[in-house]
């Protein structure tokens, strides 16, 4: 028989501990945290509002990945689908998310969250770079004509 998914006023169980959880309220949403692993999970669009747009999943999971999304070894508090892993950063630092694919929720284990958002930081800032790289140089419009625009003003051309 599977498992029904807990009501939202209903503590939510630890996937790495299985502890019950406490809510945290924060401004924009209630974050499932765990006060023994230290873990957080995130329902879909919780990072994003709680976090900014640096934690927001459409930031962060874009780009060169040297490793590919697999299957997690934990299962969604949520809705307890088996959760897969999303290798996000580089060389210089690194975490492993899990994401459900059924629900959208996102677990981040105890100090993930500093470096999702570090990982996110990164990519937003990279993006920006490119695209002022890529932005086609135009000329500046000529606000100041000069002598010779002056000039040429008072001889309107027919």
């Amino acid at each position: 028989m599977a498992k029904r998914p807990p009501a939202d006023d209903q503590p939510l169980q630890c996937p790495r501990c299985i502890k019950k959880m406490r809510k945290q309220r924060h401004l924009k949403a209630v974050i499932d945290h765990c006060d023994a692993c230290q873990g957080n999970f995130f329902d879909e669009g919780e990072m994003l509002a709680v976090l900014g747009k640096v934690a927001d999943p459409e930031v962060w999971a874009r780009g060169d990945r040297k490793r590919t999304p697999c299957a997690s070894e934990i299962t969604c508090p949520r809705c307890h689908k088996r959760m897969h892993m999303h290798p996000l950063g580089d060389d210089t630092l690194a975490v492993d998310v899990d994401f459900c694919l059924s629900c959208g929720g996102i677990w981040l284990d105890g100090g993930e969250v500093d470096a999702v958002m570090q990982i996110g930081a990164r990519s937003l800032a990279a993006e920006a770079q490119q695209a002022r790289k890529t932005k086609p140089q135009t000329k500046p419009p000529d606000t100041a004509p000069g002598l010779i625009g002056q000039y040429l003003s008072l001889f309107p051309k027919k």
